[in-house]
């Protein structure tokens, strides 16, 4: 299914009624949350390596979500800006790069806790063999 989602979807996910930063989120600069929205969604497909996918009709709190990560990690991003100007020394320090390759130390590092949730990563995974 093709993903649909614009800001105006995470504006109403982060209605302060609805979610416990929707004061924060009002608060940020619209123009901000349009990049952070646009750069959220690239870092998500990047490390789940496939494009993003609307929900089923159905889908409830159960399941991965990728318009709630999506939302969730452009918050994120708003809040921890690792892009710093005139001297600011806010935000998160990201790692330059990832020396050993690994994938979940790389999430950990530039993917919120939140969205890392909705898309289902870092949650206990059996396998029968």
């Amino acid at each position: 299914m093709a993903y649909t989602k614009k800001l105006k979807d995470a504006n109403i996910y982060f209605r302060p009624d609805a979610h416990m930063a929707g004061k924060v989120w009002e608060d940020l600069d619209a123009g901000y949350k349009e990049a952070a929205f646009a750069e959220a969604k690239r870092m998500l497909e990047h490390d789940a390596a496939r494009v993003l996918a609307d929900p089923d009709d159905d889908a409830g709190n159960l399941e991965a979500r990728d318009d709630y990560a999506h939302y969730e990690q452009t918050l994120w991003l708003c809040v921890n800006n690792p892009y710093r100007s005139k001297g600011d020394s806010s935000g998160i320090a990201f790692q330059a790069g990832n020396v050993d390759g690994e994938t979940m130390q790389r999430r950990q590092a530039q993917i919120g806790p939140a969205a890392m949730k909705w898309m289902g990563w870092g949650t206990l995974e059996l396998a029968r063999g």
